[in-house]
């Protein structure tokens, strides 16, 4: 079998240089900044199809390397698209007089949410001075008094009546430490037990009768007692609802009027108006130390907290600053962070809660706008991943804890209504991480149906070569580092290629072409050179590599002092001369190896070699 031999490469296809005379400026300061970064026109579409699309599921994943610059390109493009978007409404959580484990959620205008907790804030605050002088006017002392005189003027005349009877009869009306007594009388004096035996037997027993009969009507007065009293108290408290009502009315009046174009805030306005009619002792003042009582002897109610607390607005999501649709970033997107949660505090030795303790999460503070995620981040912490796919499919934010969640915990806590959700999730993670969800979650490409693939190479033209120092010229200004000359960015495009693997291509980690950028300004510093030239870039490419090339300079010492050999004449069967390509960290350099074959006699069957 002949051989044809391969053709030998010359040291100039190896490296192609960037001729200095091609760069169209004389530094960088003569550029306009780019913002957009270069190369990524695919990922650009897929962005605008996905932002510009409102079907539910057409959510992003944009994988690239790492150091492409995804985040930043997210981020601009992003916030250029949600600028033109409407901004979204508050949301905040109001206390549910129906049933308060199941914290009302209220929708408002953006920035009405925190004037509807400020007015109601100003509301109770008035009322904690309003309701007590309402109750302490003469007015209502003197009708208060009216009605209890009443009861006790009833309950003195029914006496008297049956005193006046009694002393008709001869019977005397006594009062006793056990209640009162009838006893027979004679000539104004009690008579003895002896003298009462000393009586005919006729008049005995009409004293008996007598004092009988006006038993049964003390009695029968006594047991209406009770119905008088509860009448009483029922006028006296009709009569505290309808001084708190114009009290309340009073303050609630004018906010009626401004949240009238808000139906589900004035009906919030009316139930919370009769809610403090109803429990107006919540506003009067009680006796020191009465609260601390209680709860020792476990008599508060959780149920009815303190007037600043239950009539309060927990403000979850607030835009009165917001300019367009929200752009979030959350970096660390675990289960609570995401999906919100309810905190607890420790009241008298136990931990209570109330829905002014419900936090919000990226998920609330993003609706209606655009959520960034790191795929790995979000696939590390227990039950995230689960938790965002659930709240996609339902379209809605319910708060749970994650100990409820995962079944841990079976405790009565709140249960927030739930948030209508719509909002547009960007994942940003490496490729693996797409391919792998792919594969083995069936519900990931129904959620995520577009995927902004990042190149990692463009092709070495003129025009992307521009782009990319418009791009350095951007990083310069906004950091103000010494600008490139024209020897520097042909010395650093020719860096750039090399990273690529191809004289052809151009890489497109611009984390690397920037770190390099503002190493070479350290060492134009350091020769006070006033822009960054080719021999600033070289040394910060040498710089870079001497820090990591301790590895190959051992191999190569080896080398040199023959601890390992490596034949390079003679002919051996079966072997041959190889180079190994070793990657540690940002250094890549060879090894050489030996590379052998073994052949022996087989089963004389066909072996598939895959």
């Amino acid at each position: 079998m002949q051989e044809t031999p391969g053709e030998a490469l010359t040291a100039d296809v190896l490296r192609t240089r960037s001729d200095p005379e091609d760069i169209p400026f004389e530094s960088t300061a003569e550029l306009e900044g780019l913002t957009e970064i270069p190369g990524q026109e695919r990922a650009r579409e897929a962005l605008h199809f996905a932002t510009g699309i409102r079907v539910n599921g057409h959510n992003v994943y944009v994988m690239g390397r790492s150091g492409s610059g995804r985040h930043e390109f997210v981020r601009h493009f992003l916030e250029q698209e949600a600028a033109g978007r409407q901004v979204p409404q508050d949301w905040c959580y109001v206390y549910n007089f129906d049933d308060p484990r199941q914290p009302r959620a209220l929708s408002l205008p953006p920035g009405r949410s925190q004037e509807l907790r400020d007015d109601l804030e100003q509301v109770i605050g008035d009322a904690r001075t309003g309701i007590p002088a309402a109750f302490e006017s003469e007015d209502f002392q003197a009708q208060r008094e009216s009605i209890a005189e009443a009861l006790k003027e009833a309950q003195e005349s029914a006496v008297r009546e049956i005193e006046e009877e009694a002393r008709g009869h001869d019977v005397g009306v006594l009062q006793t430490p056990n209640g009162i007594a009838f006893v027979p009388i004679r000539e104004g004096e009690a008579l003895s037990p002896e003298e009462f035996k000393a009586l005919p037997d006729d008049e005995q027993e009409s004293f008996n009768d007598n004092i009988g009969h006006l038993t049964q009507r003390l009695q029968t007065v006594m047991r209406s007692m009770p119905k008088k009293a509860s009448e009483t108290r029922r006028q006296i408290r009709k009569l505290e609802k309808d001084v708190a009502g114009l009290a309340v009315a009073a303050l609630v009046e004018d906010l009626e009027g401004k949240y009238a174009d808000l139906p589900e805030v004035i009906e919030h306005l009316e139930r919370m108006q009769e809610d403090i009619v109803e429990n107006v002792t919540l506003f009067l003042p009680r006796a020191e130390g009465a609260a601390a009582a209680e709860a020792a002897a476990g008599l508060t109610d959780p149920g009815h907290p303190s007037p600043e607390k239950r009539y309060a607005v927990n403000v979850l999501v607030n835009h009165a600053n917001s300019e367009g649709a929200p752009v979030v970033f959350s970096d660390r997107p675990m289960f609570s962070d995401l999906l919100g949660r309810i905190e607890h505090e420790t009241e008298f030795g136990s931990l209570v809660t109330h829905f002014n303790l419900i936090q919000a999460g990226a998920l609330h503070c993003a609706n209606g706008g655009y959520l960034v995620l790191d795929a790995e981040k979000l696939l590390a912490y227990p039950q995230a991943w689960d938790g965002l796919k659930r709240a996609l499919k339902s379209r809605e934010l319910r708060i749970r804890s994650l100990a409820d969640e995962i079944g841990m915990l079976n405790t009565v806590s709140l249960d927030p209504e739930p948030i209508p959700l719509e909002v547009k999730i960007v994942l940003i993670g490496e490729r693996r991480w797409y391919y792998l969800l792919s594969e083995h979650d069936p519900e990931f490409s129904e959620l995520f149906k577009v995927q902004a693939d990042f190149e990692d190479e463009m092709v070495r033209s003129k025009a992307n070569v521009e782009l990319l120092a418009r791009w350095l010229a951007t990083i310069i200004q906004r950091e103000g580092l010494r600008h490139l000359s024209r020897d520097g960015m042909a010395r650093l495009v020719e860096e750039n290629a090399r990273r690529a693997g191809d004289r052809e291509r151009l890489t497109t980690d611009l984390h690397y072409a920037t770190d390099l950028l503002r190493e070479a300004h350290y060492w134009a510093g350091q020769g006070s050179s006033e822009l960054v030239d080719a021999a600033e870039i070289q040394l910060a490419v040498d710089a870079r590599v001497r820090r990591g090339s301790r590895v190959r300079d051992r191999i190569q010492e080896d080398l040199i002092r023959e601890t390992m050999l490596v034949e390079t004449e003679g002919v051996r069967v079966g072997q041959v001369n190889g180079l190994a390509v070793l990657q540690l960290g940002e250094l890549a350099f060879g090894r050489p190896q030996r590379i052998t074959a073994a052949v022996t006699l087989g089963a004389g069957k066909v072996v598939d070699i895959e």
